[in-house]
This record gives C-alpha cells, structure tokens and sequence, in this order.
C-alpha cells in the first residue's frame, strides 16, 4: 500500500443503551464512558429529546452517540443497532398506575418494544450480548406494568431457544426499587409536603426492596458480566432487607428536617402489591447465590454444569 494513502480509521464496536436517557440508563451509560469508552463506542437510544440533551451536555464525551428514537420503530431500531457489539435493553414504561391507565400503551413498549429490540439484534450479525432491565413486579405481577415486564422476560427466554446459529446471548436483570430514579416516592413525597404539608403512605404495613442507583448500575454490570444466556439475576436481598414504607417515611423526614409533616394514611392503587417479591416460589429450585450480591434463576433446560461447586459435580 502507498505511503500516500492513509490507513483506514478503525471503528469501534458500540454498545447500544435503549431508554439510555431515563434514571438507570443514564447513570449506565455514564459507568459505561468510564469503564469502556476507550473500547466501545456507547450509543444512547431515547425518545426523550430534552433527556438525552441533556446526558450529552453532562457527559460531553466523544465516545458518545446519541439517537432519537423510540423502540415501538423497530425500522429505526435496526439502523440504531448496525455494528452493536452489546444491548442493555432499559426502555420501558414503569409507573404502575399510569400503565394502568394506558395499557395499550404498557403493551407497544414493554412487550411490542421489547421484541423489536430482540429482532434487531437478531438481525444484526454483531451482536453478542443482550441483557433485559426487569422488575420484582413482574414477579407474580398484579398490575398492566408487572405483567408485560413478565412478558417481556418470557420474551428473552425463548429468544435464546429460537436464535438458531446466532452467537447472541439474551439474560434479564430484575430490579428492586431504585430509590433515585425519576418520579419515585421520594420525589412524590416531596411534592405532597411542599403542597399540603402532609405524606401520603397508602398502606402502613406495606413493604419494598430499595437499592440505590450505584448499587444497581453494580448490579447490571455484574450480571453482565455473568451471563452465558438465559438466566434472570437478581439482587442478593433477603426478607430481612425489605423496608416498610412508613419506616422509610419516617427516616426521609428526619433527613430532610421536616419535622412539623403529617403522614396520612390511603388505600393502595389499583395494581399496586402490599409486598414485592423478587422470585416466585415455581422458580425457588432453580435458584443459586453465585457471588455475594448476585442471585440467578436458570430455567430447566439450561446448562447448571458451569455454576456447580466442585463437589456437586461428582
């Protein structure tokens, strides 16, 4: 080759973020810039345009690239997807009550979306893992929102069963409650006293999971990390982490110093589960501890040989 010419400029992999400007996806993809921006390219995928304006004006990275679309197009996601190496597949609708009351709208995200971003993965030669942000409220779900999370992890599931010779691995992480993400509790009770003077706790002896929003970026990077296809993780919570929510309350007014606040008592929204679970008990067999903060279910059919101990293997 001539001197003359210059040599081709090498092109990165990427890794492809969908809901990348929401609460957990934009703290991913800042983990993401740090941890492999000199390898990968990081593609932030959202329909939000002051949201991802607003990641790129923080972030100012070079290694960023940022694409307005929704995943409900699943033309658009397939142009998002060429030469994507990894999927983190964060997009979703999330309020219980409001998919509630839009469920056809719950549907065209959370499931039609979620099997768009499948199939463009499917048809991108490139891709090699896709790991599927879930939620302990598709654990034996009672709202529109728990439900078509439930699907979407089925979804996943078969993926694996129906990619033929594709090397692509599909997992899904489910989540606790992540007490820093956009329109969570907190942010409501700080409306309610800065209203009324008062909080809302709708039942007393209702329960949650929290995580912080640090501790769940650690959580996806390591079931990352883990994953060979096929497998749910989940955090490693116990029934002696859940929370009441009054006991949460509490703590948030003594932190805040809004020590003249009420706290009233409601009903439950409709959907809304008195305690959240993170697996359900059909699943309990098939559940192992593979590090200190990481569960993860495998289903039947999947091969246990690789996370067996040494002296279960004989």
């Amino acid at each position: 080759m001539s001197k003359s010419k210059k040599k081709a400029k090498e092109i990165k992999p990427a890794i492809l973020v969908t809901g990348g400007a929401g609460s957990i996806g934009a703290a991913l993809t800042e983990h993401l810039v740090k941890t492999k921006g000199k390898e990968y390219t990081i593609r932030v995928f959202d329909n939000n345009e002051y949201g991802i304006w607003y990641l790129r004006e923080k972030l100012k990275n070079p290694n960023l690239r940022f694409l307005v679309g929704n995943v409900r197009d699943y033309a658009r996601l397939k142009e998002a997807m060429f030469g994507v190496k990894h999927v983190f597949h964060c997009a979703a609708l999330k309020h219980v009550a409001l998919c509630e009351f839009n469920p056809f709208d719950a549907v065209e995200t959370n499931v039609i979306g979620t099997q768009n971003t499948i199939r463009a993965a499917f048809d991108t030669s490139t891709v090699e893992k896709f790991l599927y942000i879930s939620t302990d409220k598709a654990v034996n779900p009672t709202s529109m929102m728990g439900a078509s999370k439930l699907i979407g992890e089925r979804l996943i599931l078969a993926a694996n069963y129906i990619k033929g010779t594709r090397k692509i691995m599909l997992s899904s992480a489910r989540f606790p409650n992540v007490m820093e993400t956009a329109g969570n509790v907190f942010e409501a009770w700080d409306f309610q006293y800065q209203t009324t003077g008062k909080l809302l706790v709708r039942d007393p002896e209702m329960t949650r999971y929290f995580i912080h929003i640090d501790r769940a970026v650690d959580f996806l990077m390591e079931s990352f990390n883990f994953m060979r296809g096929g497998e749910i993780f989940f955090p490693a919570l116990t029934k002696r982490d859940q929370r009441r929510i009054i006991d949460v309350a509490k703590d948030w007014l003594k932190q805040k110093q809004y020590y003249d606040a009420e706290i009233v008592y409601g009903t439950p929204e409709f959907g809304e589960k008195k305690e959240e679970e993170l697996h359900t008990t059909p699943e309990t067999p098939y559940v192992i501890k593979v590090s200190p903060t990481l569960y993860v279910i495998r289903p039947p059919t999947y091969d246990f040989s690789q996370w067996k101990a040494k002296d279960e293997s004989k």
